[in-house]
């Protein structure tokens, strides 16, 4: 599998992604700040390729080439959602590694709409299990994709800003952009 890897500056630092497929349709494998949390996720996803099947004991070769390859239309829809000028980024997450679990957990925040939050507990309903409010918080501590999927607007039950990936401050930051 071919995957692009770049890093852009935007008004919040500077971001790191992976993309693949088209510039005009790319999907995206991961965006986020840290660098280090950044070559985890990297290493993991090549592991999950490269793991044993249980059933069948055979070993897949997925083998990840990366290219350091920009993608305009990617930076571009997240500089004008950090201005404000864009609501839906429209871009679309791929999740490669994650439980089934977790990308429930993503794929129900990617639910919340722009300019709203949720409880924790309010995405664990969401996903079928009302008592794992902690569970959710640890799945979106490892969303790969912020913004994208936008745990930045899950917060605690009490009205507080609960944690996040990156760091509070940006949490915050992201939630005004939003008007919350």
């Amino acid at each position: 599998m071919i995957l692009n890897r770049a890093k852009f500056s935007t008004a919040i630092g500077s971001l790191n992604y992976l993309w693949t497929g088209a510039e005009n349709n790319p999907g995206v494998v991961y965006l986020g700040m840290d660098h280090r949390f950044f070559n985890d996720y990297l290493k993991r996803i090549n592991t999950v390729g490269n793991r044993s099947d249980n059933k069948a004991g055979s070993k897949t070769n997925s083998i990840i080439s990366l290219h350091d390859k920009k993608s305009s239309l990617i930076e571009e829809k997240i500089r004008a959602y950090l201005d404000g000028t864009i609501k839906d980024i429209g871009l679309d997450p791929l999740f490669m590694s994650g439980s089934v679990f977790e990308k429930k957990v993503w794929n129900a925040a990617r639910s919340i709409p722009y300019g709203k939050t949720i409880s924790y507990s309010g995405i664990a309903g969401i996903c079928g299990n009302p008592d794992a409010g902690r569970a959710v918080g640890n799945a979106l501590g490892k969303n790969p994709v912020i913004i994208i999927v936008p745990c930045h607007r899950v917060i605690k039950s009490d009205g507080s800003i609960g944690g996040f990936s990156a760091e509070q401050g940006l949490k915050k930051e992201l939630l005004s952009i939003e008007g919350t």
